[in-house]
């Protein structure tokens, strides 16, 4: 039951958050006079990652308190664990891992919206740095989410004695979710920049 809760939980996360930054890339919006010279910040830049950690802060206050003092985190196959290590250096191994990947999100958001467009640039090149942003930062998830993956199924084995789906399983989802994201954003796009042929 717990495997199958966490692994839910996580897939929901992502397959949510990617439909809200996938309208949002595809939507238009007028932009402010005098604004379209700088881009402006946005909390979609970083809705993926931080949901992603969220979900990682959420696990780890649930199930944390439930662990052993020494919590397994290497397997043979479905065989009894052969490694272990201090329930407090796997939480915060991971956690840490998770905040170094929100790292380059902090610094290509914060360096983005500081670099001028030029006077001239108008919505055009407006939305499609915007757009780009939208990609990078929130692509950097999909590695993130491996990350949640593994510390859900330590926190799963350790507490309820069940793993989640094998980490190679979870990463190809994950992978095909990127892809999708990517071919749909990219279709859609193809299709807006279009010239459009009078009647």
């Amino acid at each position: 039951m717990i495997p199958a809760v966490l692994t839910t939980a996580i897939f929901v996360v992502l397959g949510a958050g990617a439909v809200v930054v996938l309208r949002e890339a595809l939507r238009s919006r007028p932009v402010a006079v005098g604004d379209a010279s700088r881009l402006r910040f946005r909390w979609q830049f970083a809705l993926l990652p931080l949901a992603i950690l969220g979900l990682t802060v959420v696990f780890a206050a649930i199930f944390y308190p439930q662990m052993p003092a020494e919590v397994a985190y290497n397997f043979r196959g479905e065989a009894a664990a052969d490694s272990y290590f201090s329930r407090q250096f796997a939480l915060g191994l991971m956690l840490s891992l998770q905040l170094i990947l929100l790292f380059p999100v902090a610094a290509i958001t914060w360096g983005a919206t500081r670099i001028k467009l030029g006077e001239g640039a108008g919505d055009g090149l407006y939305f499609k740095v915007e757009r780009a942003l939208l990609i990078v930062t929130n692509l950097i998830a999909l590695p993130q989410s491996l990350s949640c993956f593994a510390l859900a199924d330590i926190f799963s084995y350790n507490v309820s004695g069940a793993h989640l789906p094998p980490l190679w399983f979870c990463g190809a989802v994950v992978f095909a979710l990127g892809t999708i994201f990517l071919v749909v954003l990219f279709f859609k796009t193809v299709r807006q920049t279009e010239p459009t042929t009078p009647d």
